[in-house]
């Protein structure tokens, strides 16, 4: 799914009000972050060696970070050290859940299929139902989040 709606699905449903809001939302891109970042260094890397971007030689070594940040148990081993470190439940982590939750359905037929929810556990595997970049699906999920704002904010700003 895209950055702006795991962004807007955060806030809808658990961080709007909250005084550690925009730490929920940083967790709902976090693993994106992570993927993307790894990518973007792999490839100054290999083109400062190289002049060469390869995608066959790139993404099998992207692939494990994706794995990794966009698994539960990786998740939940964060959630528990923060939570240890802040003396009760770090609620900001739920942000990472949802990202990992709603990236498991939207990946159908992408480069990350299938999804490892619970890497370094290869099974179970999860085939999405629908790519993100569907200009149907992605109508469809903006849709539903104006509605969802209008139906918990009513047509005051939320912010």
């Amino acid at each position: 799914m895209d950055i702006f709606s795991h962004i807007a699905w955060a806030y809808l449903l658990f961080f709007s009000g909250r005084e550690d809001m925009l730490q929920g939302l940083f967790f709902g891109i976090f693993p994106d972050i992570v993927f993307v970042a790894v990518a973007v260094l792999l490839s100054i890397n290999m083109f400062a060696r190289s002049r060469e971007i390869s995608g066959n030689k790139l993404f099998p070594m992207v692939r494990k970070f994706y794995a990794v940040s966009h698994s539960f148990i990786t998740a939940a081993a964060f959630g528990v050290l923060a939570s240890v470190l802040s003396g009760g439940f770090y609620f900001p982590i739920l942000g990472w859940f949802l990202h990992i939750l709603l990236d498991l359905y939207t990946h159908k037929g992408s480069p990350v299929e299938p999804q490892m929810p619970f890497y370094p556990f290869e099974k179970p595997a999860v085939k999405g139902f629908i790519w993100w970049r569907n200009p149907y699906f992605t109508a469809a999920n903006w849709a539903a989040i104006i509605i969802a704002y209008v139906w918990k904010f009513g047509m005051k700003l939320p912010f």
